[in-house]
């Protein structure tokens, strides 16, 4: 594959948090720990759940 052919761009600002992999196109974003807010909770309750990880079974509901 030819990155010059696709224009692809590097994202400025990658982190992660319980697996997720977040990309943000803003340099100047906050950080993804105060974008995620409360939400955080929320995610560990869901994915936290194990030291394992979670793993998706089956194809998603949509």
């Amino acid at each position: 594959m030819d990155k010059d052919e696709w224009n692809l761009h590097s994202i400025p600002k990658v982190d992660s948090y319980q697996g997720m992999i977040f990309g943000n196109l803003d340099p100047n974003a906050e950080s993804l720990s105060e974008n995620l807010g409360d939400m955080k909770w929320y995610l560990d309750i869901m994915l936290g759940r194990s030291d394992s990880g979670m793993e998706v079974q089956e194809a998603p509901q949509r």
